[in-house]
């Protein structure tokens, strides 16, 4: 009895599960290569060839570029036994996406949501235009659901687990150092896991800045500055942002303006209330990284699923805490669906095109390039990839 009652309030959940997919691979194979999802897939290709070609030097090619070394380990892997399926170097993402969702549903249901408003809660995320980063191979899926993990497990009682979590974040992705502030505050006690963390990223930053050096002084390449950890130093050079709301502008294109509102005041909000004061130090540390950091609105989107879930706790507290607000709050639930689902109709159903832009010039955030990128070339000559290219 209690697995059918299971059943049946687990079935709404599978059908907007189900319209989560469908949106996840629709017209997917028609979306041809950009910049920055077909460099990560190719360089760790490459990594493969170590083994291939018994030559030890290509383990460090993912290191030898500016992209994170290991943004897109399951799509470059496929790449090296599958060849460039559009589909198959994609559907990393895809899965990484589908866990992000039931993710957010486990967590959402622990903290005894009601079925009713958590579904619409799923709604607001299943119908936005965030998953469009997750239709693309190059590992932002990945990340989000990392650093949603992450911010979930920075929550709890430090353990081996949030360290693993949170190391493989950083891997991924380098914004995941917004994480670091409150991992070294909540582990201060605990000297090994800070020394264990030091000692790993220690080494690692070494590589990703040594190898492109090493690279360069033995001729495999023509300059280092703008490679490995070196494109990093540079960009820091640049200061902070010389437009702020170019984030707010970035998050708003791939979901809509009354989710990135909401998103904002709920940070603000989440500081005066004690139970969800903690997740409101982890996202406040993020909006300030997207906001001052220079070129950090392009990377915006990689924090939505943590924006979704501080939304939520917010939304389900003053649901339970104050009767008289819950009219409001179903009006607001429903005008963040509608919104999202409009804004995601609009300008990506017909026809999605990965290369886009914003309308006031600005490249789009999930583009981070155009399709005549070097890397997209390099992968049509060598496999001679998409088809009907030349």
């Amino acid at each position: 009895m209690a697995k059918k009652k299971f059943f049946l309030e687990l079935l709404p959940f599978l059908s907007l599960f189900a319209l989560f997919v469908f949106l996840h691979v629709y017209q997917l194979n028609s979306q041809g290569f950009v910049g920055d999802e077909a460099s990560p897939t190719l360089l760790f290709a490459r990594f493969w060839d170590a083994l291939r070609l018994r030559d030890l030097r290509y383990l460090a090619y993912p290191f030898l570029f500016y992209h994170d070394p290991f943004r897109a380990v399951f799509s470059g892997t496929l790449l090296q036994l599958f060849g460039a399926s559009l589909i198959i170097l994609r559907l990393p993402n895809v899965i990484f996406e589908c866990f992000s969702f039931w993710l957010l549903y486990f967590t959402l249901r622990r903290q005894a949501v009601p079925n009713l408003l958590q579904l619409t809660l799923l709604g607001i995320f299943a119908v936005s235009s965030t998953l469009m980063v997750g239709r693309l191979a190059g590992g932002d899926g990945q990340a989000k659901f990392l650093f949603l993990l992450t911010g979930i497990l920075l929550l709890q009682k430090p353990s081996k687990v949030t360290v693993v979590c949170i190391l493989m974040s950083m891997f991924t992705m380098l914004d995941a150092f917004v994480f670091l502030p409150f991992f070294l505050v909540k582990c201060r006690r605990d000297r090994k896991i800070i020394l264990s963390v030091g000692v790993i990223l220690t080494i690692y930053f070494m590589l990703w800045t040594v190898l492109p050096y090493l690279a360069y002084v033995r001729h495999f390449q023509d300059y280092y500055l703008n490679r490995g950890f070196f494109y990093y130093f540079s960009r820091a050079s640049e200061g902070a942002s010389s437009d702020p709301l170019k984030s707010l502008r970035a998050l708003s294109h791939y979901t809509s303006a009354p989710f990135t509102l909401t998103a904002l005041l709920s940070c603000i909000f989440s500081f005066f209330i004690k139970p969800l004061r903690k997740l409101s130090f982890i996202t406040g540390t993020c909006w300030l990284a997207v906001l001052l950091l220079s070129r950090s609105s392009f990377h915006v989107v990689m924090y939505s699923n943590l924006f979704f879930l501080q939304i939520s706790y917010v939304i389900t507290y003053v649901w339970q805490k104050h009767w008289s607000l819950r009219s409001g709050i179903i009006a607001l639930v429903v005008l963040l669906v509608g919104a999202n689902l409009w804004h995601f109709g609009t300008h990506f159903l017909s026809p999605i095109n990965p290369a886009d832009e914003f309308p006031d010039g600005h490249i789009d955030v999930m583009s981070h390039g155009r399709p005549t990128d070097e890397a997209v070339k390099r992968i049509e000559e060598i496999h001679g990839l998409l088809e009907g290219k030349d």
